[in-house]
């Protein structure tokens, strides 16, 4: 086997590894950040607070069922993990490009809570578990993306 040869292979289970390891911390970081937020929602509701929204000023306010926060955050950390996926194999800087990425979608994701039928205090906690979700999970992924791409002796 010749060296070049031993360098793609032992590139290719460093990726490979790497990858699964991001996807294990991942999902675990959206299991925690989904209890984490299920519960603060839980003592929230309990403090007072109507976790209750509508779509505009004419629809009557839905209650958000607390297993409802769980799906959304673990199907966002699913579409984190696909991202960091992506850009772990196509980006030049796949941290930052996940990072930034992931910050943005983070911002445009305050937009609902912001612009929903609900009291002020539904508002804020919606804000805040965003926040929570966010800071947890995007950390835990970024953490396992490397700040440049590794290049391949195949391809140098």
């Amino acid at each position: 086997m010749s060296v070049l040869a031993t360098h793609h292979a032992a590139a290719t289970t460093a990726r490979r590894t790497g990858g699964r390891r991001m996807w294990a911390f991942g999902a675990v970081a959206g299991v925690v950040s989904s209890v984490v937020v299920i519960a603060l929602v839980a003592l929230a509701e309990a403090a007072g607070v109507p976790m209750e929204v509508a779509e505009n000023s004419t629809k009557q306010p839905e209650h958000i069922p607390l297993l409802g926060y769980g799906t959304v955050i673990l199907g966002s950390t699913l579409v984190g993990l696909l991202l960091a996926t992506a850009f772990a194999r196509w980006a030049r800087r796949p941290r930052l490009a996940f990072i930034i990425t992931t910050l943005v979608l983070t911002a445009v994701s305050f937009a609902f809570p912001a612009t929903t039928t609900a009291t002020t205090a539904t508002k804020v906690m919606l804000e805040i578990t965003h926040a929570i979700s966010a800071a947890l999970i995007i950390t835990a992924i970024a953490a396992h993306l490397p700040l440049r791409k590794v290049r391949d002796a195949a391809t140098a």
